[in-house]
Formats: C-alpha cells, structure tokens, sequence
C-alpha cells in the first residue's frame, strides 16, 4: 500500500507542461507537500526521496580520499576539491580526463556517481559505490567499452539529459491534477 501511495504521490505532483505552458524545472520536493501532506510524509520517508541528491557531504557515501578503481586499463581516482567531488578517469585509450560529481542516484545498495562532462550535460557513472561492501564496483565489468562507443559512460545511452531522465525531472515531482494546474503553474514560473 505504501508503494501505492508513493507512486500516487508522484503521479500527482510532476509537471502538466501540455496544460502550463511553463518550461519543466526542478522546484523540489517541498512544493507539493501544501497539498499532499500525507503522501508527502509516506516519501520523504523512501528510498525515492532519495534517488537523486546532490553531491554534499551530507549525501556522498562513496571514498573520496583518493581512492582508486581499475577495470583492466581504465582507471577511476575518486578525490575532493575543496567543497567538490571530483573523478579523475584514465580511459582504455590512455586519456585522463578529470569531472566534478555533479549529483547522485540512490543510496542502497549502490549509490551512482552522475558526472557534468560539460557545462549542461550530465553522465551516469558506471562506477559505483557499494554501500554493503564499502567499496567502488562496475556495474559492466564484462564489458568495459572504449569511449568512442555508445555504451561507454560518457555515450549517448548514459546521458541523463534525455526526457524523463534529467535529475530535474526525476527528483522535481511537480504534475497536478487539472483542477489544480493554476496552482502548480505558478510555482513552475
């Protein structure tokens, strides 16, 4: 039943863009709760409240003090930068590229590292953090691909900026039922 309601919860308060006529956007949790008190209670209380956060000390599970991961030639060095964290990589081609944890996804039992590769575009990380075993595992450790291959992590098919995908969408739970839609559109714009 609790599933149910949570599910119901998110039904209830993601964006009516066809209706709104406002550009999505994440405005958070907390702007539902006005209306949806008792649903708002039951979630704050799951896993999916905390299926994507940001990157705070707070929320980051994983070793950040300059622990290393390596599948073959690749290398993943996990470190912090002041108030950052950060992932130096060291690709099967040899290239070391170095990207700030922009968010994460979940909290058991992996947490997953989801890195800007550029201003704007944002990457699921196929290294993770295991949160039973305490340490960094590949979710593909068969099938490490090059970069230059659409299934690697910086490819096409990990991007988190396709519809439904963006952690905007996922964590900015904001459609409305029509009789409320002026309501939830203000708090779009």
């Amino acid at each position: 039943m609790r599933n149910i309601l949570t599910g119901f919860f998110f039904l209830l308060c993601a964006p009516a863009w066809g209706q709104t006529g406002a550009t999505p956007g994440y405005v958070g949790s907390e702007a539902c709760v006005e209306c949806h008190q008792d649903a708002a209670e039951l979630w704050r209380g799951s896993h999916h409240a905390q299926a994507w956060m940001e990157a705070t000390p707070n929320t980051v599970l994983g070793d950040f003090d300059g622990a290393e991961f390596r599948l073959g030639d690749m290398v993943a060095r996990f470190e912090r930068d002041g108030a950052d964290y950060r992932v130096e990589v060291t690709e099967l081609d040899g290239t070391t590229t170095r990207h700030k944890v922009h968010s994460l996804g979940g909290v058991a039992p992996l947490q997953q590292l989801l890195i800007e590769t550029e201003p704007g575009n944002v990457q699921s990380f196929d290294v993770v953090w295991d949160v039973e075993g305490e340490s960094w595992y590949h979710l593909y450790p068969d099938q490490n691909p090059p970069p230059d291959d659409g299934l690697h992590w910086t490819g096409p098919y990990k991007s988190w900026n396709a519809p439904n995908a963006t952690p905007r969408i996922i964590a900015g739970i904001m459609i409305c039922k029509p009789a409320s839609t002026a309501r939830c559109s203000q708090r779009l714009a």
